[in-house]
């Protein structure tokens, strides 16, 4: 039996906590490369948007700061998980910051 590895990526979105909408261009730029990396590396990508509330005790970590976060998960075989991990470095379309 193969083994699977699972492996979670997690990018803050750029839009500040008290925006109120979740920027569709991002998310439609995240699906589209899930699909398009998932079927490149032969795994599956799976884009999850969690939304933070204003939550004050929710402001501890700098990822609480962000209106939302995109969670891809990546699952397949060791190999194709790690060249998919390496393909969503770097194309994500969130610029790093420095």
């Amino acid at each position: 039996m193969a083994e699977i590895t699972v492996l979670s990526l997690c990018f803050p979105s750029p839009t500040p906590a008290r925006s109120v909408a979740v920027d569709e261009t991002m998310t439609n730029l995240f699906q589209q490369l899930c699909a398009d990396i998932g079927q490149q590396h032969q795994c599956q990508a799976v884009l999850d948007i969690s939304i933070n509330s204003n939550s004050q005790a929710k402001k501890r970590l700098s990822i609480d700061t962000h209106q939302s976060v995109y969670n891809v998960t990546i699952t397949g075989a060791y190999q194709n998980v790690m060249l998919a991990r390496g393909s969503f470095m770097r194309k994500n379309p969130l610029k790093v910051r420095k």
